[in-house]
């Protein structure tokens, strides 16, 4: 009797202990939030419109993922990016991404983990020049890597810090139309891209 009374105490703590997470095994956890970094762009050929270095730049930051093991999520990861009197010639810049995104929990606590994120995809420039109206348009592969500090508030509630930092490859810059024949060569552009955000989360 005695032996079955430990059993049962046993078990009872170890299923407290175990919903207790932070975050487990088939959890969905949404994010949303917003934040601020700096901004780097190099253009190519030497003098090109799109240099730009240490610009201050505001952040919009969505995610969502599923734990499919207590210390691994996989999901999906987007970014909104943009920044105002890049250059000279350029009067502002946006810069969004649609990524796949993988996570792993190195620590996880009763109301709080630490997750590290690595995301790969596609990034989609936006240039808007100086008095114009029609953008200069990039397309190119992108990578973010990244840590999330998660705090539980209650069961469904929380909230988040992030650091990311976001690369793109090389992508061949479309003017707009009405600058088409004015184009004498072809430029490109690449970019990098570091931000702190705030957010709430969602633990279903």
């Amino acid at each position: 009797m005695r032996a079955r009374h430990l059993l049962s105490l046993a078990t009872i703590v170890w299923c407290t202990t175990t919903t207790a997470q932070a975050v487990q095994h088939k959890h969905l956890l949404t994010g949303f939030g917003a934040g601020a970094g700096v901004l780097h762009m190099h253009g190519t050929p030497e003098g090109s419109l799109f240099d730009a270095t240490d610009l201050p730049c505001g952040a919009v930051r969505f995610a969502f993922g599923y734990a499919f093991a207590d210390r691994w999520s996989i999901g999906l990861h987007y970014d909104r990016v943009g920044s105002a009197e890049v250059a000279e010639h350029v009067d502002r810049v946006r810069l969004t991404t649609y990524q796949l995104e993988g996570a792993y929990r190195p620590w996880i606590g009763n109301k709080a983990t630490l997750e590290t994120h690595l995301a790969l995809g596609v990034s989609l420039a936006a240039l808007t020049p100086e008095g114009g109206r029609l953008p200069y348009r990039a397309r190119t592969g992108v990578y973010t890597i990244g840590a999330r500090y998660i705090h539980m508030f209650g069961e469904v509630l929380g909230g988040y810090v992030a650091l990311d930092h976001s690369a793109s490859g090389q992508a061949a810059v479309d003017p707009p139309d009405d600058r088409m024949e004015q184009a004498s060569t072809e430029e490109h552009m690449d970019w990098q891209a570091d931000r702190l955000s705030l957010g709430l989360l969602i633990r279903f």
